[in-house]
Order: structure tokens, then sequence, then C-alpha cells
């Protein structure tokens, strides 16, 4: 079976593998690996615990440290639990490129993530509902100026993860159907959302997005002001003339000469 080395991957990659204990590549490696170095559409399947998350996260390191450059990468996860796993890959893997990772999830405050996002770190790993927040209601993050290889267009994508929310959220799909008749019709029904043809859904993702929106206006003067305030602050930090030194004041008691 062939190694981390035949595979393509750089002698330090291969290093961070060993130290890690990972001696032989997976499956699912062996079989993505080679087609992202390349820069193929890869699409991996395979059980938990089987690899997956290295099987990216090796080829995509081994991209930034020859072009390093934020953003370089963008993550799409379904929970908040395995975007901090894949972050915690990226950070081991590639701590020896100094790697800044920012993750984009829902429960946390969105301000100090836009703040995050202008930073420019080299990998996003973000939960669909929460990026799309972002995308819709801030000016710090976007993936037609960022991502250069991302070649979908941003409009298509926000429809995307907007559908995916709504699905998430409001389209539920009961499994546990009494009959054949019955499940056939869900699993007709789980086909036309996948699809994106399901004739409530459009509406559904109309009322999502005009929820969010009520809230895009107060969001964005947020992190602008906040934005503004750190710049004003750092200006008047430059100009500011240093402080001078006080002096050193010694009073000396008189001395007396015999009475």
């Amino acid at each position: 079976m062939p190694g981390f080395t035949e595979l393509g991957l750089s002698s330090w990659l291969v290093e961070q593998c060993r130290q890690l204990g990972l001696k032989q590549p997976t499956p699912v490696q062996l079989g993505c690996i080679p087609a992202i170095l390349e820069g193929r559409d890869c699409l991996g399947c395979a059980k938990t615990g089987s690899g997956k998350t290295a099987a990216f996260v090796l080829p995509i390191l081994q991209k930034l440290s020859e072009d390093p450059y934020g953003i370089f990468c963008l993550v799409l996860t379904p929970t908040r639990e395995l975007a901090y796993q894949i972050a915690e890959q990226f950070r081991v893997l590639g701590k020896p490129l100094g790697l800044k990772d920012c993750i984009i999830v829902g429960g946390m405050d969105m301000v100090a993530q836009a703040l995050e996002l202008s930073r420019k770190p080299h990998v996003v790993i973000a939960t669909p509902g929460r990026l799309a927040d972002h995308l819709r209601s801030s000016n710090t993050f976007s993936i037609k100026k960022k991502l250069e290889e991302y070649s979908v267009e941003e409009a298509e994508v926000l429809q995307i993860l907007t559908q995916v929310n709504v699905v998430r959220r409001e389209c539920e799909i009961k499994l546990e159907a009494a009959n054949f008749d019955e499940k056939k019709e869900i699993n007709k029904r789980k086909q036309l959302i996948l699809e994106g043809k399901d004739p409530d859904l459009e509406a559904k993702r109309k009322a999502e997005l005009a929820k969010i929106k009520q809230k895009n206006r107060r969001f964005k003067e947020q992190v602008e002001h906040t934005l503004q305030r750190q710049k004003a602050n750092r200006a008047g930090q430059r100009g500011r003339p240093p402080r001078a030194r006080p002096e050193a004041h010694s009073a000396s008691a008189p001395i007396q000469g015999p009475a």
C-alpha cells in the first residue's frame, strides 16, 4: 500500500502525520488526496473514524503552504461540534505553517465573528446558517472577493445556504411512516426538497430571508461602528506625542552650623 509520500504530500506534512501516529493512509485518503492535489472536484464517502477529515485537510494545507493567503479555504459543516473538530485537525496538522483559522457557528457573538473574518484567517470553518447570516449582513466577508478558486456566484450560495437552513429548521420529514404508500410519498417529497423543487420551499425560503433581513441593518451598523472605533483608537495612539518623564526633585535639608 502506498504511503503519504507516494500520494504527493510534502515531507513536512508526512512528518506531521508520523508524529500524530498516522502511518498509512486510509482508503478514503488514498482516493481523495491525489485528486484534491490535482485540483479536481472530489466526493468522499466513508464511515466514522476512517480519516475523512484528514483526507481534505492534508492536501489543503499543502496548497496553502505553496501560496499562503487569507481567506484560502472555506469548509462547510452541518454542526457546531464538527466545526470545532475540523478546526482542531487544521490547527494540529498545520502548526508548522502558523495556521490561522476562524470558526463561524451559531450561538456565538456575530460582531466578534465579523472582526475575526476581517483579519483574513487562512481557513474558515462554518455552519451554513451562520455563514449565510454573515454573507447577507456584513461587508467583512465575501466569497467572491476572498476565495479566488470558488467559482459559484455568491447569490447562488446564499440561496443554497438558506434552503439548507429552511429544510433543517422547518421542513420536518417524518420517517416513521406506517405503510408503503406513505413511505413512497415521503421519499418523493425528500427528492423534491433536495432538487429545490418543493412547492412550499420557496415561500419558506423567502420568509426566512425576510426575517433575517430585519436584523441586518443594526448588525451591520454595529460592526462598522466597532471597526471605526478601533481604527480611531489606533490613529490616536500613533499621533499622540510621547509622554515626558517627570523630573526627579530632591529636597535636601539645610545644613546647620554649630551654634
